[in-house]
């Protein structure tokens, strides 16, 4: 077993309100390994924030304890704390003009002395930090001027410089396209095994989670969490349950998550490609038909392999497409 860097014992998260406690988690007994990527899950409104911020020292527990390195949360104090996590939130940099270097060198300030200056060693970590973000050469470019991408790289090298074990960050990949979201997921999978630190995102990129990190911390309504490999979380229909209620259906074949479509009608369906007949279901269930492989249905989609033609027969009417936007306009207007 690996070393363990924070756990917590019988921890119970929420807010304190005038009508009495909001419990968001309960009796958590969760455990966040060196060398480990783990991905906090969970539907809006779950408690995903609030956990990251109570383990991290941001936010006081409700009941029971945090332990980072064995030692309570409550008993470090707040200069030893910064030494060991380091922590990204989803707030904006409040001063846009600070340059990549000036955003990085905040990380050094638990080590440097009560003026803050920054000895050879400190700017050495600096920029060893911006390398393993593949910032090296931004070093005097205005945060401003930064993609959202590039701008969160900055903030994980800011997070790295504090040279703290464990890294939490809260929703790392938030307003990226599709090419930064898979890019950071494996730049803080590929830090946490070779710096060997223990980094914990919340997020709610549910099909990259799945494919990147070690280890799974999956909220659920009853204010309990599952943890495990995100494949062992599939197999025990763990995933398929919390997010049962949601607009997103869990493939847990292909481990994918789908948009849950209003199927109205059943069509059959005919081909012998297995790659055409997938993006064929695809394109149908969009208009509420679900395509089966019962020949007892009178109205049919089919491919032809050799003709690279879908042909649609309904109402006893046969009539062929090029292509599926074509098919499927004609039967949405068939059925209408």
């Amino acid at each position: 077993m690996g070393t363990i860097l924070l756990e917590t014992r019988d921890l119970s998260i929420g807010y304190h309100n005038d009508s009495g406690d909001k419990v968001l988690g309960a009796s958590l007994n969760l455990k966040l390994m060196k060398g480990s990527f783990v991905a906090l899950l969970g539907p809006n409104g779950s408690g995903k924030s609030t956990l990251i911020r109570s383990i991290s020292g941001l936010l006081k527990e409700l009941s029971g304890e945090v332990l980072i390195d064995g030692i309570p949360l409550n008993k470090i104090s707040k200069s030893s704390l910064a030494k060991k996590i380091s922590v990204v939130l989803t707030d904006p940099i409040l001063t846009p003009g600070l340059s990549v270097f000036d955003v990085v060198s905040y990380g050094r300030f638990p080590y440097t002395n009560w003026l803050g200056k920054l000895q050879t060693k400190d700017i050495s970590i600096i920029e060893e930090s911006l390398v393993l973000v593949d910032m090296n050469g931004f070093n005097d470019r205005k945060i401003s001027t930064l993609s959202d991408g590039e701008r969160q790289r900055v903030m994980i090298a800011k997070a790295l410089a504090q040279q703290s074990d464990i890294v939490i960050l809260d929703e790392p990949t938030a307003h990226l396209d599709l090419i930064n979201r898979v890019e950071i997921m494996k730049l803080l999978r590929q830090l946490a095994h070779e710096q060997k630190r223990a980094i914990l995102i919340s997020t709610h990129e549910l099909d990259l989670a799945m494919q990147s990190s070690d280890m799974l911390w999956l909220m659920r309504d009853d204010q309990k969490i599952s943890v495990g490999a995100p494949e062992d979380l599939v197999l025990n229909n763990a995933m398929q349950q919390v997010f049962a209620k949601s607009s997103v259906d869990f493939d847990h074949l292909s481990g994918m998550f789908r948009i849950k479509h209003d199927l109205k009608m059943q069509m059959y369906l005919r081909c012998d490609d297995a790659q055409v007949a997938l993006w064929t279901k695809k394109a149908f269930e969009k208009i509420g038909i679900s395509l089966e492989s019962s020949t007892a249905l009178l109205d049919v989609i089919s491919y032809s392999i050799e003709e690279k033609l879908w042909k649609a027969y309904i109402n006893g009417v046969e009539k062929d497409f090029d292509s599926l936007a074509d098919i499927v306009e004609h039967v949405k207007i068939q059925i209408a």
